[in-house]
């Protein structure tokens, strides 16, 4: 999860976030420190905008069709409820974990990265899906074996058959074969063509040698070994790679 609280930023602004309220109110110098919180938030809000245009566009050139899950943000971002006793008081509930969950997933803005994807894909003319999240976490991509005690934490090992892999990227694939399974993609694999001289019928790959170079004899024919011209020494050249 991507972090726009810089810490350079943060040590230069410290003491102005923690002093506003030590200030006098309707003084000038609390105006000030709140100029500077004001600067601080509009330059981390200006990095998050950047840098999700950013990834937004470089998803977009590279695929013909993106994937992402379709969560529920506004129920992942809700506030933990009460625990209560059989004795009436209440019991932790990781309030403060969940806090800094919460303000992880605002900062990482996950809505507005999924916005900017549909407007770009719309605009270039490709396709977002989304799709159901439900196991993508849990799933093995090699056996399709759901099992919640495979997820440990950012490793992902399969209790059925073994295998072995970064969670974060196990979840990707399985989000990749629901898109493909939901909405009935075909994945095209592009093969980059073979360069073929003109005279051959088929591609060659030379080696680094050495030929005699002979008048009288085509630019793109390469001369027999022992042909010389007559009355010239040959020429010498090194060719490292031929192909047209």
């Amino acid at each position: 999860m991507f972090r726009f609280w810089s810490s350079a930023i943060l040590n230069l602004e410290l003491p102005s976030l923690f002093g506003i309220s030590r200030q006098q109110k309707e003084s000038k110098n609390r105006s000030k420190a709140q100029l500077k919180v004001t600067a601080l938030h509009n330059k981390i809000q200006q990095k998050r905008e950047a840098y999700l245009w950013w990834v937004a566009n470089k998803l977009i050139k590279k695929y013909d069709a993106v994937a992402a899950e379709d969560l529920p943000i506004e129920n992942m971002m809700k506030r933990c409820q009460p625990i209560k006793s059989n004795t009436g008081r209440f019991l932790p509930n990781d309030r403060s974990a969940k806090r800094g969950l919460n303000r992880s997933l605002s900062d990482a803005s996950w809505y507005d990265l999924t916005k900017k994807l549909e407007y770009l894909a719309a605009k270039s003319g490709k396709r977002l899906d989304k799709v159901n999240p439900q196991y993508t976490s849990k799933t093995c991509s090699q056996c399709s074996y759901v099992a919640r005690d495979s997820r440990n934490g950012e490793k992902f090992i399969c209790t059925n058959c073994g295998y072995i892999d970064d969670a974060n990227l196990q979840a990707a694939r399985n989000v990749k074969i629901k898109a493909i399974e939901a909405y009935g993609l075909t994945i095209v694999k592009k093969i980059r063509a073979k360069m073929v001289r003109v005279d051959c019928s088929k591609p060659v790959q030379l080696n680094l040698f050495e030929i005699e170079l002979c008048e009288g004899l085509p630019d793109n024919t390469l001369p027999q070994k022992g042909i010389v011209a007559c009355g010239r020494e040959p020429r010498w050249h090194s060719i490292v790679s031929l192909g047209c």
